[in-house]
Order: C-alpha cells, then sequence, then structure tokens
C-alpha cells in the first residue's frame, strides 16, 4: 500500500477473499480511518447485486460522524473501550444512513432502490479506525474472527502506509531546503 487511493483495493480483495473462504453472510466491508474527532475516512466494497452482476461496487468517502444515527453509534463505539460491536440499522436509521453515504458516494445512490434492507453492522478497531462488515443479522464465532484478523493485519500495513508517507514528506521538505543548506 503506497498511496490512499490503493484502500479500496484493499477493501475490495478483503471483500472478496471472504467470499472465497465462505462466509458469504458478509455483504460488505468497510475501512474507517480515524481523522480528527468525530470525522473519518471510509473505503468500503459492496456486493454488485444489480442487474444479476456478480461483481464488487469500491469506493471512498468523507465521513461525519456526527451526522447520522448510525455514525454516533459508530463514534461511541470508538470512544468506548470495546473492540468490537454490532449496530442494527433499522428503518429510518438505516435509510438516514444509506442515504448519507449516498449522498458521499455517488456510486451507490439508488443502490438498493426503493426498499433498503434492514443490516446490522459489525466493526473491530484496530490502531487506527476500524474494519467492519454489514450482514443481514448476527454473524458467526468465525466470521468475528476473520474480521479481527483482517483488522490486525490491516493495522500493521496502515502503520507500514504511514511511515512510507511521512519518509516521503521528510524527502520532499530536504530537497526543498537541499540549496539552502549547500550555502551553510
Amino acid at each position: 500500500m503506497q498511496e490512499p487511493e490503493e484502500l479500496i483495493e484493499v477493501a475490495q480483495v478483503m471483500r472478496e477473499e471472504m467470499g472465497l473462504l465462505g462466509v458469504e453472510e458478509l455483504e460488505t466491508s468497510s475501512i474507517y480511518i480515524n481523522k480528527a474527532a468525530g470525522e473519518a475516512e471510509c473505503w468500503y466494497s459492496i456486493k454488485d447485486i444489480r442487474d444479476g452482476k456478480k461483481t464488487y461496487l469500491a469506493d471512498h468517502f468523507n465521513l461525519n460522524y456526527k451526522d447520522t444515527w448510525v455514525g454516533r453509534q459508530m463514534l461511541d463505539f470508538y470512544t468506548s473501550d470495546q473492540t468490537k460491536t454490532s449496530i442494527l440499522m433499522k428503518g429510518e436509521n438505516r435509510v438516514e444512513w444509506i442515504n448519507y453515504c449516498a449522498n458521499q458516494s455517488p456510486k451507490l445512490d439508488g443502490y438498493y432502490g426503493t426498499k433498503i434492507p434492514e443490516r446490522t453492522y459489525h466493526l473491530t478497531k484496530f490502531s487506527n479506525g476500524a474494519i467492519g462488515a454489514a450482514t443481514p443479522g448476527e454473524i458467526s464465532n468465525e466470521s468475528w474472527d476473520l474480521l479481527h484478523r483482517a483488522a490486525l493485519v490491516f493495522s500493521l500495513a496502515y502503520s507500514r502506509f504511514k511511515d512510507l508517507s511521512q519518509a516521503k514528506e521528510d524527502l520532499k521538505r530536504l530537497k526543498k531546503r537541499k540549496p539552502e543548506l549547500k550555502r551553510l
């Protein structure tokens, strides 16, 4: 992982691999990277079920947790001591969440059509955010274990990504100051 845009690919690979493992209850995989208080970046991949397609829809958007009920539940989770949680999204709360996500990521606009199904959102923390999966209901212990392991691996990869990004910025600053330093 070298660039932030590659996180879309990570979310998609994670979703595809879950399918290969036979964990089809996980409809969506998402990665949330916490930014400033109350904000995050979200990368997701969802099975594209429209028109009989058997592909994945993946994208990225910025999220303000305070804008929706689901977001506020996520923020409560992030600020707690819990390492995992499940958020039941139904009725107006689910519609609000899907409309918010579609507003932030136009690829989701109209994805569900007129009837937005209830889902449960399962999240497990890692050092800089959380990895999540939306399902029609509860998930098995095996699926929780899979999400937890994915979060551990992703945490290591993301830390390396941040270190590389910082090194790249430091090198740019050094190159910019090189003429000034030569004069000394």
